[in-house]
């Protein structure tokens, strides 16, 4: 896979890419807490070439700023450089896809467990421990602010207005009990707000917040459904 860096106003954007420069392009964001540099890397549309990028300060530089809006800022700023004029599917994971929804040059958009308001994530918060957070304690809380208060980026979806296919996982995150692993980080209150979007279309996979490991083919046919139109 080739690799680049591109220097923007934020800051250095590594971007790792597969696939035919000439085919329809995909820029794929990671999530937060990767379990290993390849993730999201299973995603396939045959064809197309595939720019992928981690969140800055997983396996990537920290920016000047810590915050969703940014890391979208940088990521149009490096796409735009190195892909000059190309239209694009923006593809993201968690908190990925949240920057994937805030990029306004994308023509497209592919949401997998987008989530609009952190405050209630009890799940996430209760898993975020300083052993697992390590020195990431203040991108925690730039991105997902504290238990109770946290972030709202209800915004984000006001804001969308290119075709966006959202797909979360079916283990509801209310009520709160003992889980193994993490529930989807989309509640009724999100799914209702995505499905009354003129733009998105919503689907269910099989999963919690990890819903990409379980529904990978979903996830890649909705990819094939945007790429189509894009």
């Amino acid at each position: 896979m080739e690799s680049t860096v591109v220097e923007t106003a934020l800051g250095r954007v590594p971007i790792w890419i597969r696939g035919p420069e000439g085919g329809p392009l995909v820029v794929a964001i990671r999530g937060a807490f990767p379990e290993t540099p390849n993730d999201f890397e299973w995603l396939d549309a045959p064809g197309a070439q595939l720019a992928f990028l981690h969140l800055p300060g997983f396996h990537s530089p920290f920016l000047k700023t810590i915050s969703v809006a940014a890391f979208a800022e940088a990521f149009e700023e490096a796409v735009a450089a190195r892909f000059p004029g190309r239209p694009y599917v923006a593809a993201g994971l968690s908190v990925g896809s949240l920057a994937a929804m805030s990029m306004r040059q994308a023509q497209r958009v592919l949401a997998i467990e987008p989530f609009l308001e952190t405050g209630k994530l009890w799940a996430l918060f209760e898993i975020l421990s300083p052993s697992v957070v390590g020195n990431g304690a203040a991108w925690v809380e730039a991105i997902f602010g504290r238990p109770g208060d946290g972030r709202d980026y209800r915004s984000i979806l006001d804001g969308l207005r290119v075709p966006t296919e959202i797909i979360v996982g079916d283990v509801p995150l209310f009520p709160r009990r003992p889980v193994m692993g993490l529930p989807s980080l989309c509640d009724e209150a999100d799914r209702a707000a995505f499905r009354a979007h003129p733009l998105v279309h919503l689907q269910q996979g099989v999963g919690g917040h990890g819903v990409h490991m379980g529904s990978q083919d979903m996830i890649n046919e909705a990819l094939a459904r945007l790429l189509t139109r894009l």
